[in-house]
């Protein structure tokens, strides 16, 4: 959409919404491989800009207007045993997107890894996206440094 006003154009800008953690949490994996969604250990979670996409519940972002959006997940993380792979995805309405997680296998104890990924989904209003994480190796912990959620209205559907 456009506005005109004394001759000039502008843009309205995209609906489009940034969330991060710097104070790391760790987050109980009960069982090897399942998917957990970091918003359900942090506490505080920090809104950036944010355009029609709103911080709910303090731990993830709500769209309110449907379309196709380009939603970035970026994590260091920490694993508590060597080979461990550990692994982020987006979480949409509680559900992790498995398909194109990224992960990786943990060096040595306690070694960190920065793993990022990006999708594109069709969201509705008031569809919640979320940082998830999982340990594929075993039932053991997984440590969060630092976590990102970005996400950017880039079309209609």
């Amino acid at each position: 959409m456009s506005l005109l006003f004394g001759g000039t154009t502008f843009s309205a800008p995209l609906p489009n919404g940034r969330i991060t953690n710097d104070t790391g949490d760790t987050i109980t994996i009960s069982v090897a491989g399942d998917w957990v969604e970091a918003s359900d250990a942090f506490t505080t979670w920090t809104a950036g800009l944010t355009n029609l996409v709103s911080l709910g519940d303090s731990h993830y972002l709500t769209v309110d207007k449907p379309g196709r959006y380009e939603v970035i997940v970026s994590a260091a993380l920490e694993g508590t045993t060597a080979g461990d792979k550990i692994g982020v995805t987006a979480a949409v309405n509680g559900t992790a997107q498995t398909e194109g997680h990224a992960h990786s296998t943990i060096g040595n104890a306690n070694d960190q890894v920065g793993l990022a990924t990006s999708f594109i989904f069709d969201l509705e209003p008031g569809d919640q996206v979320s940082v998830a994480v999982t340990n594929h190796t075993a039932a053991r912990d997984v440590d969060i440094i630092h976590a990102s959620l970005a996400i950017k209205k880039i079309g209609r559907y």
